[in-house]
């Protein structure tokens, strides 16, 4: 009896074992990298270039509603810039008041979005 339990076991396990090999998906294959592009280079679009384009990433930038927003979109060059893009495109802009209850005060913040991407 037991012998015959173990070998339901073991071809359970075999079976097991063979659909999990069957079901693995393959490694995406890794995103193109790009050189650095000065933040000077960087062009500011308003909406979205017609393709192609490749899409870099999105870059969120929050900070105090009374910095300065060319500061602001400066940082965001620079970095969409150190990941090879070329291009940016501000998708949204907010200013809002929080309650900071670490120093029971209310705050006003920032919030700039923007999609990086790499057009030719």
């Amino acid at each position: 009896m037991n012998r015959l339990r173990f070998g339901l076991s073991a071809g359970l396990l075999a079976i097991l074992a063979i659909g999990g090999c069957t079901t693995r998906k393959s490694a995406n294959p890794p995103p193109p990298s790009y050189p650095s592009v000065p933040a000077n280079s960087v062009r500011i679009l308003e909406r979205l270039p017609s393709p192609p384009y490749e899409s870099i990433g999105t870059i969120t930038v929050q900070t105090d509603a009374d910095m300065n927003r060319g500061k602001t979109i400066s940082e965001i060059r620079q970095r969409a810039g150190n990941s090879g893009a070329n291009v940016i495109v501000v998708v949204s802009e907010k200013v809002f008041s929080w309650r900071n209850s670490a120093i029971h005060q209310r705050l006003q913040t920032r919030r700039i979005v923007a999609r990086a991407i790499r057009v030719p």
